[in-house]
């Protein structure tokens, strides 16, 4: 399924990296980031398409082939940042455009804001900033937070399938539902077989944690505001952000806006008419950053 792709891993110091690179060596070079309980294998559609750029997709940290998080806490959003630092370390990239699906938008917005000398470009799909939660909500939050994390135990209880293609079935009735050949391709890096329970979806069950503390919607928004670059929102007909959740958006500066047909992972679509679209939309933006 990846055969144009090379399996690569970052060892760094708390956790050990697996990823996904196609066209090595190219000009451009693009970091990846998945969305939630996704892998780098979400991008094997979109990457082979853009073969002016050198594509790394990560699967972060307890999810697909890395290793888990030390520790028993919640998977707050701005842990991902070290890591990612780390990875642009040990690559040499001084900076790279910023391509990230849902969850993996979300932290690529916050990086953009604190780490601007890292990055040429940010391409968004489907989401943008982190979940906010009204200042005076934070401690009942941190509340609920606190206690999920005391019962973690019923969070590790796996749901286990008689076969491989049954457990890919299972992903594809998620909240935003997958083809048949989008839940497989995220299942070739993400399922493993209990010899006596069956198949099942492997991840870091502390990833289901909330986080203890969220921003603000006016801390949120500061993070764009300090975005050093225009960025590139890709907004799915069907998706996450629809209706009001994006129409706050339309006229903010740091933002080019665009609507294309297609649900929440339109970006794993093997129909010409969803990718194709995409595809040239972001080509279209990597055009403008040549230009800056």
């Amino acid at each position: 399924m990846h055969s144009s792709a090379r399996e690569v891993r970052f060892e760094l110091d708390s956790v050990s990296l697996a990823g996904l690179r196609w066209h090595e060596g190219s000009p451009i070079k693009v970091l990846a980031l998945h969305g939630w309980l996704d892998n780098a294998a979400s991008f094997a559609q979109l990457a082979p398409q853009l073969p002016e750029c050198d594509v790394l997709a990560l699967d972060l940290a307890g999810q697909g082939l890395s290793t888990h998080r030390p520790g028993k806490g919640a998977y707050n959003i701005w842990q991902d940042l070290r890591e990612l630092i780390q990875v642009l370390q040990q690559l040499a990239w001084p900076r790279a455009v910023l391509l990230g699906h849902s969850r993996g938008a979300m932290v690529l917005s916050l990086f953009a804001a604190c780490f601007p000398e890292r990055t040429l470009g940010l391409v968004l799909l489907d989401a943008l900033l982190p979940h906010t939660t009204d200042e005076v909500a934070l401690p009942r939050h941190l509340r609920t937070a606190v206690m999920a994390s005391l019962d973690l135990k019923k969070l590790r209880r796996r749901s286990y399938h008689k076969s491989f293609e049954a457990a890919v079935h299972s992903r594809m009735q998620g909240l935003y539902p997958l083809s048949y050949e989008a839940s497989e391709l995220l299942a070739q890096r993400s399922v493993r077989r209990d010899a006596d329970k069956g198949w099942y979806w492997h991840f870091d069950s502390a990833l289901m944690l909330p986080s203890e503390l969220r921003l603000s919607p006016a801390q949120a928004r500061a993070f764009l505001d300090a975005w050093q670059q225009r960025a590139l929102l890709v907004a799915a007909s069907d998706g996450f952000l629809v209706g009001e959740a994006l129409d706050k958006w339309r006229e903010h500066e740091k933002l080019m806006v665009v609507e294309l047909d297609g649900g929440h992972h339109l970006h794993m679509s093997a129909k010409h008419e969803q990718l194709g679209p995409l595809v040239n939309t972001i080509k279209q933006y990597l055009v403008t950053l040549d230009n800056d």
